[in-house]
């Protein structure tokens, strides 16, 4: 049978690219891509993470040690790679927290499958074993609820999650943001409707005054003034006709 491997296509690929043939070259290049985001993120990773220096376009740089700034800033080429930064995308999106862990977690996942292939198992072994673990890691975190979320009208524990939500990402600020938060989200509940949808609720930014003068407003807000020359009157005479 002819080949048509060709040996030469390094010349159609960008420089500095290389070829891998065999699956467990190309497993290996995959893991190791992973421990290398790894080592990256995990020194900035935790309460005494250090920050990074990343520099960007046009002669600008920023300082951070967010793992989601980090990614999004490397020149990544590597499709695992990509894929991990999609991961990490989505956990912040959902969540807004933890985008170092999934790296780090991903990693560590990856490294030990890796052990177990050079043991002999086979690939289609290790997938079942991690989903078989993932539903039961699903088991065991419905066993360790401490609370149930049963009444989403109860403002006051909507507050708290809103405030465990909300917390990493406006530090500080949680204490007050939270119940505006959380009244505007039970407002868009109703008894036959169990879903936020953030179609349902508006913000407005005014300028000028600080974060203690946020309300939340069950209704609509027109940003225009009010019509006519007198503004504000006080003492009024009023007259009732019936």
């Amino acid at each position: 049978m002819k080949n048509y491997k060709n040996f030469n296509s390094l010349s159609i690929l960008d420089e500095g690219s290389r070829l891998f043939f065999g699956f467990e070259n190309v497993l290996l290049k995959n893991i190791e891509t992973c421990n290398f985001l790894k080592e990256i993120i995990s020194t900035s990773y935790g309460p005494e993470g250090m920050n990074k220096l990343i520099a960007l376009d046009a002669g600008k740089s920023i300082i951070s040690n967010n793992s989601l700034d980090i990614l999004k800033n490397l020149d990544l080429i590597h499709p695992i790679s990509k894929l991990i930064l999609y991961f990490s995308a989505s956990q912040e999106i959902n969540l807004g927290d933890s985008t170092g862990f999934i790296i780090l977690f991903v990693s560590e996942l990856l490294k030990q499958a890796f052990d177990l292939l050079k043991e002999g198992y086979h690939i289609s072994e290790i997938i079942d074993g991690f989903s078989e673990a993932g539903k039961l890691t699903l088991d065991l975190i419905e066993t360790l609820n401490t609370v149930r979320l049963t009444d989403f009208f109860n403002l006051k524990i909507m507050s708290s999650l809103m405030s465990l939500i909300i917390g990493k990402s406006i530090q500080g600020l949680e204490n007050f943001l939270a119940p505006q938060i959380a009244y505007a989200c039970t407002k868009t509940l109703s008894s036959s409707k169990k879903k936020i949808s953030v179609n349902d609720i508006r913000v407005i930014k005014v300028l000028g005054g600080s974060f203690e003068q946020i309300k939340t407003i069950n209704g609509t807000i027109v940003l225009r003034d009010t019509e006519g020359r007198i503004k504000k009157k006080k003492k009024n005479n009023f007259l009732i006709f019936f």
